[in-house]
């Protein structure tokens, strides 16, 4: 073992102050000694500009406090989640993760840490990521990544079960992977996530009042992950909670984590507490009834422009509002009052890449602490709700519909966030359809969808706190009367906060569904209702648009395989408005909130019936695509695909465009598959890209047009680098046609009709900030089998073996080691199937058999799903065939077995990580119709195994008596659900890693 620095808990500050260059707040520093004694509190309870993501900077600290003590001592997992209950627009502890890892990562350079302190760290994080077992130095001591809906799918934070890493979330995101059902997770996928969020990892939930079903989920997982039955051994590696709130619940056994009197007087805390947010409070007097929306818009601009002719100094503006349409008809106001200013919209309803291209620019100007100029253009950033939450904006000006108290708090939080010595200035308005006298008010019959009664007792409540119609926001001024408004009356208090639904009650049977990946089972329950409860708000659809469709919609699926829809060009649009906008096209009336769903009942009465579609739209199902036929089809969580040329965006959205009448700059398909997968794709057709010049586009346009024409001559890389060089105005285009120029290989798809070619580089991007440089799970066939070099099936199956053990080792799992070993040692051995070497060579099976040794991975497989079809279908491979599965059968041989470990729940582990080593069995193999199977000999530990081909088709795994099945529950039942799952995440990502990395030379 390396001999470790010695850190404590009180050498937090001299770490904190040589990462940013001043002293932690007091608070901070508790926190971080609390989680080095391993007694994290249940609630940090510090107001909105506190400092809150400096937990991970404590965290990361302590992790790295307890790299030295043995594994059943640590409390701080090695992967530390910040999650926020919001759809995040920008992710401020994303920002602060990157740099912290950036910090870490150059602290052995001479100079970059004076005080040595980050490079201590430093050692002790490589030190968990394996480096303790030799090998070399690992990548970085700290990765950090982002999951939310649209951000890259790699292994970043899979890559190593063992590597210390920061990962900024969402409770959907984090959640959904948490119960085994990951949005965006392929169904192979899905148990490794839920390992790695449920063992060996630290929550810390922001804004913790706003995910109350979330926490009464996670408290039942945290139950469910130890209690088992007498004489099962269930794998508990360490899980942290901690809530972060300004309003935590009053609750006598939990521990809280307050600002004590050091942190009021601190010279830059004080300020930010003491700093004044006066904020008018407007009644908008017309707005109700069919003109609500138009005279709620009319005041809000007044109110804008009347602040900034007042006070010219203010350089930065929001307005936050209730309801999209809200926003959209007031940004267009703004616009045209204020042609000198950049007005920019920012909603809910916008795609993950527009989304954070808009917010990036916006980032640069408005961040906390950054620099101000009092003769910068004017910036108003109109937006809905989704600004709320972990957005690093720091507004002059704040002006904000009237919503629930603890909305307006998360809102008004954005106002002089850094308590700089401005005049700050908030405004308030309510519509006067809003006005409604606690009498009148029903909470049977909620006022607003979202946030129910609470609108109107707020407005009460803030009129009876103001002086001539001012309220003072500030953090020190607001918490006084909130906690006032408590300790008078907690249940009248919390009328004025959104309505929040609890989760049902999670039963062991919801999870023994849920922990069937592949399949899943048709009975699934919904997991949105123990991540946010029984809301209207969760039944959304993405769409995306295409401007390389046809009219002929029968060609879409065949078009649309070349180039995969992705969720970063996908729009998130409430269900019943896709529905509505099929139905009635651009004349639909425009929806109330958000994303509002239908009621049980609602939504039962509408499959009733049928209707006649305007517009035509595809739900993308890979194979199993089928064109729109009826609305009432169309399910939560499906991606529907349009056609650039029928629009239907800014009904359904909003998409910051340059040009919204042109199809190609609707269509984000490429950069879709850049950013997400790392996929190097150019759409070679005259509605996505053409290059500009008669030399070119006329040779281009003959290849194309040309089926006989060979793409790997050399001339065809030629062109490509001249056409790049001739249409740098795009920096993503440019950049994928010099790498598919460079690359070894790439394939080259047909559009069905000829008007077109799909050109895809078969290796893989370069790795994006915050990833790791390897493959997945889900892309044709098997990407694990693609590497840039062969790669021999004994060398990979010996690195495999040794890394499933030092994962093992590391994570305090030396108990299961020999049945690890025994798996890796056997998981890849169904390989030596003829037809399966037939694929990796790219040859006959008469061929694989005379080749002189075994092959684990191919520089030949083709990347796109169509090209590997074709290729396995030469091979004679079955549709859907398991190498692991055929593995499974050859260690179950009785010879094999004599060699497993005798006892029984030991053999049975080891068939079974073989068996789910790429996310199958479990519980079920799938079906492969094999009608004749050649007959195996593989030799292993100077063990012979013979299987027959009549054995082979006799007992396929698919069948209900292969043991397949038996053993999944067997094992789920003794290990527990996470447990079973953090046992197969070992072996797969050594798996993986090998793959991605192999360490011994390749042919």
């Amino acid at each position: 073992m390396s001999v470790l620095p010695v850190l404590s808990p009180e050498m937090f500050g001299v770490f904190f102050k040589a990462l940013w260059g001043f002293d932690p707040f007091p608070w901070q520093q508790d926190f971080a000694n609390c989680l080095c004694a391993g007694k994290a509190p249940d609630y940090v309870t510090v107001p909105t500009g506190s400092g809150k993501t400096a937990c991970l900077d404590a965290a990361v600290f302590a992790l790295a406090v307890q790299s030295a003590q043995p594994f059943a001592k640590r409390t701080v997992g090695r992967r530390i989640f910040f999650i926020v209950n919001r759809r995040i627009i920008v992710d401020e502890a994303y920002d602060r993760a990157q740099k912290l890892a950036l910090k870490l990562e150059a602290s052995h350079k001479e100079g970059s840490d004076p005080s040595g302190i980050i490079a201590k760290v430093a050692v002790c994080l490589r030190y968990l990521a394996g480096e303790q077992s030799g090998g070399g130095q690992v990548e970085a001591p700290l990765l950090c990544v982002q999951l939310r809906g649209g951000i890259f799918r790699d292994r970043a934070w899979a890559k190593s079960i063992i590597q210390p890493m920061i990962l900024c979330s969402t409770v959907d995101q984090a959640g959904s992977r948490l119960l085994f059902r990951g949005y965006g997770v392929s169904n192979e996928a899905r148990p490794i996530h839920a390992a790695l969020v449920s063992q060996d990892s630290l929550l810390l939930i922001d804004e913790a009042h706003i995910s109350q079903p979330f926490l009464q989920t996670l408290d039942w997982v945290k139950l469910y992950r130890v209690c088992q039955p007498n004489g099962t051994e269930p794998v508990s590696l360490p899980f942290g909670i901690v809530r972060m709130t300004a309003t935590p619940p009053k609750n006598e056994k939990a521990t809280m984590l307050e600002l004590s009197d050091k942190d009021r007087a601190h010279p830059v805390l004080k300020q930010r507490l003491v700093a004044s947010k006066p904020v008018r409070l407007v009644l908008a007097a017309k707005a109700k009834g069919k003109a609500a929306i138009e005279e709620l818009v009319k005041v809000l601009e007044t109110e804008a422009s009347r602040i900034i002719a007042q006070n010219p100094q203010a350089r930065s503006v929001a307005v936050m509002v209730n309801r999209v349409r809200t926003a959209r008809d007031l940004a267009k106001l703004l616009i045209k009052k204020h042609s000198a200013a950049n007005v920019t919209l920012l909603i809910g309803r916008m795609r993950p890449l527009d989304r954070d291209e808009v917010t990036g620019e916006l980032q640069s100007y408005l961040k906390t602490g950054g620099e101000r100029k009092t003769d910068s253009q004017l910036q108003i950033v109109v937006s809905t709700q989704c600004l709320e939450v972990g957005a690093d904006f720091d507004f002059d000006v704040l002006i904000s519909e009237c919503a629930s108290l603890d909305a307006l708090r998360q809102r008004f939080g954005r106002l002089n966030r850094g308590g700089r010595p401005i005049s700050a200035q908030g405004v308030i308005v309510l519509p006067e359809e809003r006005n409604i006298e606690e009498n009148k008010l029903n909470d049977d019959k909620l006022d607003d969808p979202i946030y129910g009664n609470a609108i109107p007792r707020t407005w009460r409540w803030l009129k009876d706190q103001a002086v001539n119609d001012t309220v003072d926001f500030g953090l020190n001024s607001m918490t006084m009367a909130v906690n006032a408004a408590r300790e008078a009356n907690d249940e009248a208090f919390s009328h004025l906060l959104m309505p929040r639904a609890s989760a049902p009650v999670l039963l062991p049977a919801y999870l023994d569904c849920w922990v069937q990946t592949n399949p899943s089972p048709a009975a699934d329950p919904e997991i949105s209702l123990f991540l946010h409860g029984p809301q209207r708000d969760m039944a959304e659809v993405q769409v995306c648009w295409r401007a390389d469709l046809p009219e002929d919609a029968g060609q879409w699926p065949e078009i649309l395989a070349l180039c995969p829809p992705t969720n970063l060009e996908c729009l998130p649009v409430p269900l019943h408005f896709m529905r509505q906008w099929l139905e009635k096209g651009d004349n639909s009336e425009d929806i109330t909130g958000d994303a509002p769903a239908a009621t049980e009942e609602e939504e039962a009465d509408y499959r009733k019936k049928d209707r006649s579609l305007k517009k035509t739209g595809l739900i993308w199902k890979g194979e199993e695509s089928a064109i729109i036929q009826s609305a009432a089809t169309l399910r939560p969580g499906q991606t529907i695909v349009l056609r650039a040329q029928d629009g239907g965006w800014e009904t359904l959205g909003h998409l910051p465009v340059k040009d919204s009448t042109d199809p190609k700059c609707i269509d984000l398909g490429d950069e879709g598959q850049a950013k997400l997968k790392r996929r190097a794709i150019v759409r070679l057709h005259p509605n996505i890209f053409w290059p500009d010049g008669d030399t070119y586009a006329g040779q281009l346009k003959g290849w194309v047009t040309n089926a006989e024409f060979d793409w790997n001559s050399p001339e065809v890389r030629t062109v490509l680098k001249s056409v790049a060089e001739c249409n740098t105005d795009k920096a993503s285009l440019k950049e994928r046609l010099c790498f598919i120029a460079q690359t070894k290989r790439f394939d080259v798809e047909p559009y069905p009709d000829r008007s077109g070619v799909v050109l895809t580089a078969r290796a893989l991007l370069p790795p994006i900030t915050g990833t790791a440089d390897e493959p997945n799970d889900d892309g044709p066939g098997d990407p694990l089998l693609l590497r840039p070099h062969k790669q021999t099936l004994e060398a990979h199956t010996s690195q495999v073996g040794k890394l499933a053990v030092k994962y093992a080792a590391a994570l305090g799992l030396m108990n299961y080691n020999e049945a690890i070993a025994c798996a890796a040692k056997l998981h890849d051995i169904g390989k030596a199937d003829p037809r399966f070497q037939a694929l990796l060579l790219q040859s006959s099976v008469s061929a694989a058999f005379s080749q002189p040794v075994l092959w684990a991975k191919s520089d030949n497989i083709p990347s796109s799903t169509a090209a590997y079809e074709k290729a396995r279908e030469r091979a004679t491979l079955p549709k859907f065939f398991r190498h692991e599965m055929l593995s499974v059968h050859l260690a179950d041989l009785p010879e094999a077995r004599s060699k497993l470990p005798l006892d029984v729940l030991s053999a049975a582990l080891v068939l079974h990580l073989i068996a789910s080593h790429h996310g199958h069995g479990r519980p079920f193999a799938p079906v492969v119709v094999d009608e004749e199977p050649p007959s195996i000999e593989f030799n292993v530990d100077e063990l012979k195994l013979i299987l027959s081909s009549e054995a082979r088709k006799k007992a396929p795994a698919h069948s209900i008596d292969s043991g397949i099945a038996e053993r999944f529950w067997l094992l789920t039942r003794h290990h527990g659900w996470w447990g079973l799952a953090m046992l197969e995440a070992v072996l797969r990502l050594a798996d993986q890693t090998a793959s991605a990395k192999p360490e011994t030379p390749t042919v």
